[in-house]
């Protein structure tokens, strides 16, 4: 702001804006990073980038299946080779 005669005049202005963009194809990334760097007195600043999962339970449902399958898998090896061996 620039005063004169007890007056203000406004010379310009800054704004700030947060946005959050979610992106299915990582191909894709540089695109939307250059069309949002093309307009014209914007400048990009990237913070607080983040992975994450579309379906957080699903991967966690999947993982802990995959897991019990595994113990149970494990569980058949010890076994055969227990009764294999005469162990016990």
């Amino acid at each position: 702001m620039e005063w004169k005669n007890g007056h203000g005049t406004i010379k310009g202005y800054i704004v700030h804006n947060q946005i959050e963009i979610r992106i299915d194809n990582l191909n894709l990334l540089s695109d939307v990073i250059d069309a949002v760097n093309a307009t014209r007195n914007t400048s990009l600043i990237i913070s607080g980038l983040r992975f994450t999962l579309k379906d957080q339970n699903a991967a966690e449902s999947e993982a802990i299946v995959e897991i019990r399958l595994s113990e149970l898998g494990c569980q058949r090896i010890v076994s055969t080779f227990e009764q294999s061996h005469q162990l016990f």
